[in-house]
């Protein structure tokens, strides 16, 4: 069983709108270290990983490991007039939701009028053939972050440049570029953020254009995003850190 409670659930509809972006269902996973939301788009370009630690959340309570898959949209409309002023209560357990199965059983509680809405989606079982490889724990070689508003400028500003943008990253700066125009951040400058160790060569990664909308809504969520690199993954991995709740994490491999 699982319960957690989160007192503002306005960030968590806002935390799950990248990944509607990204597909129509996703892989959830709980345990008592935290929960995990999982999405593949159909082409297996990019992945959306949205992860809440246990102690992010005011109440949280797990007694067993679990995985299941549930519907993005049905859950986002679940969570759609969640305002400021309401908490969010989440049940998992084996009975019935209101459409039937096992699910997801929501309360939400208005903290001012103390008026309650309550809710339920069914969580499916997902084929083990089918469960994502979990890539949130792979240790990084080089780490690069950029604040976020330039982050966005920078993609409004290559998007009509070119359906691809490739990333090089060195000890001393990264450059964004597309086709026959690049932005270049600078470490020195202060214009951002980089850690580890490039070697003697750039690392070079890129991500397509037609993801733009999840890296937009992403990057709302965050004041820094931080681009990650793996000697052993040549995929590109962004890390969208939403204030101290959890993590968005976008893959493009």
């Amino acid at each position: 069983m699982l319960e957690i409670t989160l007192k503002q659930g306005l960030i968590l509809r806002k935390a799950l709108a990248p990944l509607t972006e990204i597909a129509e269902e996703a892989t959830f996973k709980y345990s008592s270290e935290g929960i995990e939301l999982i999405a593949l788009n159909t082409d297996s370009i990019l992945m959306g990983v949205l992860k809440f630690r246990s102690i992010d959340f005011q109440h949280f309570v797990c007694d067993t490991e679990g995985i299941g898959c549930v519907d993005l949209n049905l859950l986002y409309e679940t969570l759609f007039f969640v305002d400021n002023e309401e908490y969010c209560s989440v049940t998992i357990n084996h009975g019935l939701c209101e459409i039937g199965g096992p699910g997801l059983h929501f309360m939400f509680k208005n903290c001012r009028t103390l008026e309650e809405r309550y809710g339920g989606i069914e969580l499916t079982e997902r084929d083990p053939e089918q469960i994502l490889p979990d890539e949130s724990e792979t240790e990084y070689d080089l780490v690069a972050a950029i604040p976020s508003e330039e982050f966005r400028c920078i993609l409004k500003h290559l998007f009509f440049f070119g359906h691809q943008v490739f990333v090089a990253i060195t000890d001393k700066q990264v450059k964004f570029s597309a086709l026959n125009a690049e932005i270049v951040l600078k470490k020195e400058l202060s214009e951002c953020i980089i850690g580890g160790s490039a070697g003697d060569l750039p690392v070079q990664l890129s991500f397509e254009m037609e993801h733009i909308r999840p890296l937009m809504n992403a990057s709302l969520l965050s004041n820094m995003v931080w681009i990650l690199h793996s000697n052993d993954s040549i995929s590109l991995q962004l890390n969208f850190p939403v204030g101290a709740l959890g993590n968005i994490m976008l893959y493009f491999t």
